[in-house]
């Protein structure tokens, strides 16, 4: 079990599917790079070749903020409701009762997060805990099927970083938490050892789950939906099982803000205006560097004797004795056509 995981995460993000001929696609790719723009980070850094400073002109921060408040859902776009009418006293009370559980409870908040990551993103999964539910940030969600239309069409694999105190808080459902823990090795690096903890629902066959249980025999053509916890303390390299049961149902819900074109991923605004912001930010570093050289003054004289630079090397009131000196035309000849496409 633990080499199958390690397997499936390996390809999630190694291994490319092709959506057209011609045309290969990796969420683990496209996430990555959104997670950059979302950043206003550079992959190569913040300097070009030459060492010029790169900056970042953002065009879809305020498109993200405009969507979210036209579709502008929060609390009190909940209501409960009853056709009876002798219900109109409990239902006004029931209203007030929960606007206050959301408020107090921190729903509110998750209601916002879910808009702003639903327009930035183009999808939201929840996942069930319990009697509560989180939502998951799409980074540490390995969709295993990408072409899948939705989660119940797909293995799914969760990623967590966890510190050994969050660990011991398992230890009433999880297995070999000590074990997990004791084979932790000190690292000067950090102040305290990390544990990557990878939770598995899907379907895993008889022989599959009986070994999770340490135990023999079992069916390679009979399939379970399965819970399957592992960790350990190098990334993406699971050593240890800390859980593994059967479940009725995958934990999950989502929503898409587009329609499906082939891949589990949709699209959301980050996406949409990639390109569009990638040209804005080489326009306005090409208008930068454009300006820094127009601000520049430059002589050009065949005369030798001329003094190299005659900001510095001359006084007030020297006589420039010369054949020829001319201005060297610095301007940024192509601000007529920058200013006809801004129009």
């Amino acid at each position: 079990m633990l080499k199958k995981i390690e397997t499936e995460i390996m390809n999630y993000k190694t291994n490319s599917y092709e959506m057209l001929d011609g045309y290969s696609f990796s969420a683990y790719k496209l996430l990555r790079r959104i997670g950059l723009y979302k950043a206003q980070v550079y992959s190569k850094g913040k300097t070009d070749s030459q060492g010029n400073y790169k900056y970042w002109f953002d065009i879809i921060t305020p498109r993200v903020n405009s969507e979210v408040k036209n579709i502008d859902f929060d609390t009190k776009d909940i209501l409960l409701y009853s056709e009876v009418k002798n219900d109109s006293m409990r239902v006004m009370l029931a209203n007030i009762a929960i606007k206050d559980y959301l408020a107090k409870s921190g729903e509110a908040a998750k209601l916002n997060e879910t808009v702003e990551q639903g327009s930035e993103w183009g999808n939201v999964v929840w996942k069930k805990v319990a009697k509560d539910y989180k939502i998951l940030e799409l980074n540490n969600v390995m969709v295993l099927n990408q072409t899948a239309k939705s989660l119940e069409d797909s293995d799914v694999i969760e990623y967590e970083c966890m510190l050994s105190g969050d660990l011991r808080k398992k230890m009433d459902v999880w297995d070999n938490v000590e074990e997990l823990i004791k084979s932790a090795k000190p690292d000067v690096d950090k102040s305290a050892p990390e544990f990557y903890i990878y939770e598995r629902n899907g379907e895993i066959n008889e022989k599959e789950y009986n070994q999770a249980k340490k135990k023999e025999g079992g069916k390679e053509d009979k399939f379970f939906l399965t819970k399957v916890i592992v960790g350990g303390i190098e990334k993406d390299k699971p050593t240890t099982i800390l859980f593994c049961e059967k479940i009725d149902d995958k934990p999950y819900k989502e929503y898409h803000r587009s329609s499906y074109s082939g891949r589990w991923l949709r699209m959301g605004l980050y996406e949409v205006l990639m390109d569009i912001q990638t040209r804005a930010n080489e326009i306005g570093n090409q208008i930068s560097r454009g300006l820094e050289w127009a601000s520049k003054k430059v002589f050009a004289s065949p005369d030798r004797l001329l003094a190299q630079n005659i900001l510095t090397d001359l006084q007030n009131g020297d006589v420039v004795r010369t054949s020829s000196l001319v201005s060297v035309d610095t301007r940024m000849v192509g601000t007529n056509s920058l200013q006809i496409g801004i129009v």
